[in-house]
């Protein structure tokens, strides 16, 4: 991991440790900042750069200067504190979200060629409609 990943990372340590202290969650900092719940997430994990300016509207939400923020991540960079690499965690989670999708889809094709078979046999309103569709192939199967 390069120094400027470490400082990274060693920011969004601090910035999860100031927003526990404060008791505070991640969607009330979002709303306390103005910014989007799931970038305070990504930064907290150090899977996403910090800007100045959402350095400033943080800093701000967690009652602390910027320079203050900064000092924090350097000191704890310098005792050693900041030693996993984030981006690890990340490869390894696209993956596993790439497989969940492939499994869903292969879950919801079997479920919808069951309907439509058993839709083809019965005689129901709502089973002959998906049926007239299958038919028409205007739902794929």
């Amino acid at each position: 991991m390069s120094e400027h990943e470490k400082l990274v990372y060693a920011v969004s340590l601090v910035l999860r440790d100031r927003r526990e202290v404060l008791s505070i969650s991640q969607s009330d900092l979002a709303r306390k900042s103005g910014l989007h719940r799931s970038y305070i997430g990504d930064l907290e994990r150090g899977f996403r750069n910090l800007s100045l300016k959402n350095l400033s509207r943080l800093s701000a939400a967690l009652d602390m200067v910027p320079s203050k923020l900064l000092v924090l991540a350097e000191k704890k960079m310098a005792t050693g504190a900041v030693v996993k690499s984030p981006k690890v965690k990340a490869s390894v989670g696209k993956k596993s979200a790439a497989k969940s999708k492939t499994v869903v889809k292969k879950t919801a094709t079997k479920k919808i060629t069951k309907i439509v078979k058993a839709a083809k046999v019965a005689k129901s309103p709502v089973k002959k409609t998906i049926a007239k569709a299958v038919a028409k192939k205007s739902v794929k199967v």
